[in-house]
């Protein structure tokens, strides 16, 4: 179990690919995406030029190495999205997934919470510090208080999506007596790890993170994700939504929205009628940027400065 830097790394060690036979990319959609893809094509090309050292000198074996592609998200919006990119780089590939794929699971109780803008959160632009952030922490506050000092605190994430933003939200709840811990990269790793060791040992019911807590950790026990941000995308969503409810239990999600953010509609929309989300994959703006775009009509055309012609004058 490795990275792919790792692997890549160790392309030209004959040893180590000559008698492999399989691999598998865990968190597919993101290995396949980004700096991670050329670390991936270097693992897979180092394999078949092993193979090929091995046929000239040996008679021709069948060792075909299976590459197996596990994803909780395949995004298919774009003519370079990954899903396309595996029916490319894997043509003859074998699709195994459920009917839940791209839906939040059904045993999942959903909360809407209209709250203030921040800034431009999608974009990491959230204004900490501001009434409508101090706001905003309160509400954290009422939500997650127990009704008496001798209820439990159920297990919570409490998601960001910038660094800053969780240490200030992790910082509001502890001052207000609520144990809180934080898991982001501003935090030391030493420390971070610490952080989710009480977490997971329920020492400290709530962890205030962002989306690096979403994907590769397995923490039993998640009683309840709270979106303090809504996710940048379709991805992130569903990611957060998956660290409760695990293996058919039950769990609750509550959603800060900003009456504003059409991708949180989008996505309303889609869980309330059951749907699929792929269709919100998309990365470009928002509708409703796109809208104001085309009432405002072109932009006009600047005036040639004084005593300068136009290209029709010149003409």
């Amino acid at each position: 179990v490795c990275t792919p830097a790792f692997m890549a790394r160790q392309s030209k060690n004959l040893h180590l690919f000559d008698f492999l036979e399989a691999i598998v990319l865990d968190e597919a959609d993101m290995l396949l995406d980004g700096g991670y893809l050329n670390q991936v094509d270097e693992i897979l090309v180092a394999r078949k030029r092993i193979l090929r050292m091995r046929q000239q000198h040996e008679p021709v074996v069948d060792r075909h190495t299976q590459v197996i592609l596990s994803a909780a998200t395949i995004p298919t919006y774009g003519l370079k999205s990954v899903d396309k990119l595996v029916a490319k780089r894997f043509p003859n590939a074998a699709r195994v997934e459920n009917d839940l794929l791209h839906r939040t699971q059904p045993q999942l109780e959903h909360h809407w919470v209209e709250v203030e803008s921040m800034g431009d959160e999608r974009e990491g632009g959230a204004t900490v510090g501001s009434r409508a952030f101090a706001a905003r922490c309160l509400q954290l506050e009422e939500l997650l208080r127990p009704a008496t000092p001798s209820d439990p605190i159920p297990r919570t994430m409490v998601f960001a999506n910038t660094a800053t933003t969780a240490a200030a939200a992790c910082e509001y709840l502890r001052k207000a007596g609520l144990p809180a811990a934080e898991y982001h990269k501003e935090v030391l790793v030493g420390i971070r790890e610490e952080n989710l060791g009480l977490f997971s040992s329920g020492q400290v019911p709530i962890l205030v993170c962002t989306d690096m807590a979403a994907r590769g950790i397995d923490i039993q026990g998640v009683q309840h994700v709270v979106q303090f941000e809504f996710a940048s995308n379709v991805v992130q969503h569903l990611h957060r939504l998956g660290r409760t409810g695990r293996a058919g239990r039950q769990g609750t999600a509550t959603h800060f929205v900003d009456p504003s953010s059409d991708l949180a509609e989008r996505i309303r929309r889609g869980m309330e009628t059951e749907s699929p989300l792929d269709d919100s994959f998309s990365r470009k703006r928002g509708f409703k940027k796109k809208l104001k775009k085309i009432a405002r009509g072109p932009r006009p055309r600047k005036s040639p400065p004084s005593g300068s012609s136009s290209s029709d004058d010149a003409r």
